[in-house]
């Protein structure tokens, strides 16, 4: 069964999937912000399946389906902290580099 949903609800994921395409450079990707993962929510909650949601946006059915489980659950959609070593260089000093 196929589910039915808005052009413009269709529409404003592929914006977002292009923004998403943009985003990933090739580089270790960071967490999605949490207003992205309300919206992932959202076209779920509006009758699209995770599949389809993923599939148009780009972001995995698993992680769509990781923030269901969270949210179902009352747990926080923010994205968690980045592991990593503390900062080396100070603010100001990678501020005087990106001037350069």
């Amino acid at each position: 069964m196929q589910n039915h949903h808005s052009d413009s609800q269709e529409g404003l994921l592929e914006r977002i999937a292009g923004s998403l395409t943009a985003w990933h450079d090739g580089r270790m990707a960071r967490g999605y912000s949490r207003d992205l993962r309300e919206r992932l929510l959202q076209a779920v909650a509006s009758g699209l399946s995770v599949v389809e949601v993923a599939r148009i946006t780009g972001v995995s059915a698993r992680t769509i389906g990781r923030y269901k489980r969270k949210a179902a659950t009352g747990a926080s959609l923010e994205p968690g902290l980045s592991p990593g070593g503390p900062r080396k260089i100070t603010a100001s000093e990678e501020e005087t580099l990106r001037a350069q």
